[in-house]
């Protein structure tokens, strides 16, 4: 099956539609600007969708690894849904909790409040004991080189 370059294909060959970087900016902004939604409600109907699919999908613990900024704050609320639904779930962040910012800190305090386990850097990373990793590191805003490297 020929699959056109807008569009990803599953592993069983599903197509699945895609949209580039700006086009996905260009959504937020619309939703934002034109239809009033604010930035923590797309983080949270995204973390809420989230949490549903990796509850409903997969069994065992999780880890969210989580950047800065809406996608990031977006893996936080994931992390947060999982925790209140029950789900044994950790947090590795790419950058210590005063850095973040946005949506990403506000969805933090919130999981620091609940005493949902946070861990900075990725030998914090044990993929053998939560096989399932949400990844929430990078977004359609992400530019350049980061300075330390530290996830190569």
């Amino acid at each position: 099956m020929s699959v056109p370059d807008h569009i990803f294909a599953t592993v069983d060959g599903t197509p699945l539609p895609s949209v580039t970087a700006d086009e996905m900016c260009e959504i937020d902004r619309i939703a934002i600007d034109e239809f009033g939604f604010d930035l923590l409600q797309l983080m949270e109907n995204a973390g809420r969708t989230l949490a549903w699919h990796v509850r409903d999908e997969a069994v065992g613990p999780a880890v969210v690894v989580a950047g800065n900024g809406g996608n990031g704050g977006g893996g936080l609320a994931c992390a947060r849904h999982l925790a209140n639904r029950g789900r044994d779930v950790s947090v590795v962040l790419d950058r210590p909790p005063a850095d973040l910012d946005g949506a990403a800190a506000h969805q933090h305090a919130i999981l620091a409040e609940m005493g949902v386990s946070t861990h900075v850097g990725p030998s914090e990373l044990d993929t053998a004991s939560a096989p399932i990793v949400v990844d929430a590191l990078i977004g359609y805003g992400l530019s350049g080189r980061s300075d330390e490297q530290q996830w190569t």
